[in-house]
């Protein structure tokens, strides 16, 4: 099984299809003797392997005391709807994220790039481009009621104190988690690394590339932490601080700049709450 640290898991088996090609996520499973604490549920169908993972850790679905939901995006709430509704799990989501997740407004349009894909290794051609965008637009997971607000500069009583770390940047109500006591950050979308190179921020799917940035920055500046477990790709596992200071250094985009090809919608940029 895939722990990082004695009570943190990265849970496998969990994966979306983009364009054909098979990417692994991680939602993140923190275990403690008042319950389990799940970070995000994947995309449709991934409460199975989720499911899975957690009766072969020796529990039962009914040990899941919190979901947290770090984005409304569809990758990681698909099994969101079954796992809360089987769990009783208290779900928990950045106030700004809450009224998507309870479908009571519309999901602005993801910023999808033919650029975005390449930079993950995804060669597709303009038919199957249109028909990704096509499927990304039409679909929407079910709505589920988020019980607990969180707001960034929340810690919450998980794992010694769970800070909840607000990004604007890659979508409304966006957040990662950090755990000093543990020093591990779970990045959810703030980069990608796929065991080679990290990217910053995450190629697709993110609404300002330069406020993603920013956000990470920001934690960058006054965090340390020994792992960060981003949701897409795999863990940096020693000094992850520092192996993204060093690759977020040469990076330069500003605020309210898209990727290439991507779409931002009209607002004013926001300063991340760390």
């Amino acid at each position: 099984m895939p722990e990082l640290l004695p009570g943190v898991h990265t849970i496998d088996g969990v994966a979306i299809d983009v364009a054909g090609a098979e990417l692994p996520v991680h939602p993140g499973l923190i275990l403690e003797p008042d319950g389990l604490t799940l970070i995000d549920t994947g995309p449709v169908g991934g409460d199975r392997p989720i499911r899975r993972y957690i009766e072969a850790a020796g529990f039962s679905l009914n040990d899941v005391a919190r979901i947290i939901v770090t984005t409304h995006h569809s990758d990681h709430t698909g099994g969101l709807a079954p796992l809360a509704r089987d769990t009783d799990a208290v779900v928990a989501a950045h106030v700004d994220g809450i009224p998507l997740l309870e479908r009571r407004v519309p999901a602005p349009a993801r910023p999808l790039s033919l650029e975005g894909l390449r930079l993950l290794g995804i060669t597709v051609d303009d038919n199957q481009f249109a028909l990704l965008r096509e499927w990304e637009a039409g679909y929407t997971p079910p709505a589920v009621k988020v019980v607990e607000e969180l707001h960034g500069g929340d810690t919450l009583p998980i794992a010694g104190g769970l800070q909840v770390l607000h990004d604007t940047g890659h979508s409304p109500g966006h957040i990662a988690l950090y755990a000093p006591a543990l020093s591990v950050l779970f990045a959810a979308d703030l980069f990608y690394y796929d065991g080679r190179e990290i990217h910053i921020p995450l190629p697709i799917f993110t609404q300002d590339a330069g406020q993603a940035v920013a956000t990470l920055r920001a934690i960058l500046d006054t965090l340390e932490f020994d792992i960060a477990i981003p949701y897409h790709g795999v863990p940096l596992r020693h000094n992850a601080a520092e192996q993204l200071r060093r690759a977020i250094s040469g990076v330069k985009v500003a605020a309210g700049q898209a990727l290439p090809g991507s779409v931002i919608p009209s607002a004013e940029p926001h300063r991340a709450t760390v």
